[in-house]
């Protein structure tokens, strides 16, 4: 059930993660591959690493992030929402100049918070990240807040 996600209008068109308009973004794609998948595929440009050759622990917390707001969006169509926990495990480098995968995945939805996991993996299948993410849907009014950084 492989379906790309067509590009659609952002409220926020700066996200460092996606974003078509931001000569910084990573501008991520997603294709849903599931009932509660999501996944993107890229190469991350050599100037996010921490070490050399190999990406940076932010930038690859900023991919499951990515990966996993997208799931929620997309799967759930949901679209006031935020991260409200994210615990990240890396279990190998996660290099830079190289393809890679980041898929996001529904675990268990409990009403105003949703559990996610979401990796970045080389194509071949081996995982380098792996986290575990809560997401909270918000009200109207919660939102409207949120956006508003208060």
């Amino acid at each position: 059930m492989a379906e790309e996600i067509p590009d659609r209008e952002l409220e926020n068109d700066a996200c460092i993660g996606c974003s078509r308009t931001n000569p910084e973004s990573l501008q991520l794609t997603f294709t849903r591959t599931g009932e509660d998948s999501v996944e993107s595929q890229f190469t991350l440009r050599e100037e996010l690493c921490g070490w050399p050759g190999v990406a940076h622990g932010g930038i690859v917390s900023l991919l499951i992030d990515e990966v996993t707001s997208w799931c929620f969006s997309i799967c759930l169509e949901e679209s006031r929402f935020a991260t409200r926990e994210m615990t990240v495990r890396f279990l190998r480098p996660t290099p830079v100049t190289q393809p890679l995968v980041a898929e996001g995945r529904v675990v268990a939805d409990h009403g105003r918070v949703v559990d996610l996991v979401g990796e970045v993996r080389y194509p071949d299948g081996r995982v380098t990240a792996r986290g575990k993410v809560q997401i909270v849907r918000l009200a109207p009014e919660d939102y409207d807040r949120f956006k508003r950084g208060g």
